[in-house]
């Protein structure tokens, strides 16, 4: 099982690190793991565009809404379980890996996106790998909370 969950965070980091188009981008990747990092309250780097939305793809915009489908099927769920929140962690963290896979976008929108992405698969993460029920239902509460807070900031 850590093998696994070693491969994930490796492949993650691969692809989020590779979704640029440009290879002369100079990427900058976080060495932090989940069980050090704090949980993101706001997203105090990420800001609009001149007052407006930032534009994300087809493909991207796509993604978002199906996480935010599973989010709130599991949220409606009357018996949440801890093996509930980790299997939901791991399709949400599939969904961004397939996201930053297919990743075509550029520039500043592309910029600000991982901006929101990058806190947000560490928050998937730390679900995916929940030991307790309680700490399953704080990173659930706060990744639905980043899902809707990326409808502030992307369009």
């Amino acid at each position: 099982m850590n093998h696994i969950f070693r491969f994930f965070i490796f492949t993650g980091i691969v692809l989020f690190a590779s979704c640029s188009n440009d290879p002369s981008e100079k990427k900058e990747i976080s060495s932090e793991t989940t069980e050090n990092h704090t949980h993101p309250e706001v997203l105090p780097n990420l800001k609009l565009n001149n007052n407006q939305k930032w534009k994300v793809d087809e493909s991207t915009s796509n993604s978002i809404v199906q996480m935010q489908q599973k989010v709130e099927l599991y949220e409606v769920e009357k018996n949440k379980t801890l093996s509930g929140y980790v299997e939901l962690g791991q399709k949400l963290q599939k969904d961004i890996d397939s996201l930053i896979q297919n990743c075509t976008m550029t520039g500043p929108n592309h910029e600000a996106l991982h901006q929101w992405l990058h806190p947000f698969s560490e928050e998937t993460l730390g679900l995916a790998k929940s030991t307790t029920n309680e700490e399953g239902h704080e990173y659930f509460e706060k990744i639905d909370a980043m899902l809707h807070k990326y409808y502030e900031y992307f369009e």
